[in-house]
């Protein structure tokens, strides 16, 4: 996974516009998206495998096992996100 781009500001989220090939399975306390700008990804999901392309998204919860491999040249937008921005209802 090579970081591009990071989208900062004050803001209670970590978005980044990244070119992505693979990440071993894993789970984190923030929740996160991923959309596909392009190319194409495939994600394993507490199991389950999705296949996104270009304009597709996937949200992946908190603590649910995941993984990726993608095509050469995938570009994807990863947003992660936790209990800053959902408050006590995360």
């Amino acid at each position: 996974m090579i970081y591009q781009k990071p989208l900062e500001g004050s803001t209670p989220y970590a978005a980044h516009i990244i070119e992505m090939d693979a990440f071993p399975l894993h789970r984190h306390y923030e929740v996160e998206l991923i959309y596909c700008l392009q190319g194409e990804i495939t994600a394993e999901i507490n199991g389950e495998i999705v296949t996104l392309s270009e304009g597709q998204t996937v949200y992946v919860g908190s603590f649910t096992p995941h993984s990726y491999e993608a095509r050469k040249n995938t570009r994807v937008v990863l947003v992660e996100f936790g209990h800053e921005l959902l408050r006590e209802d995360f």
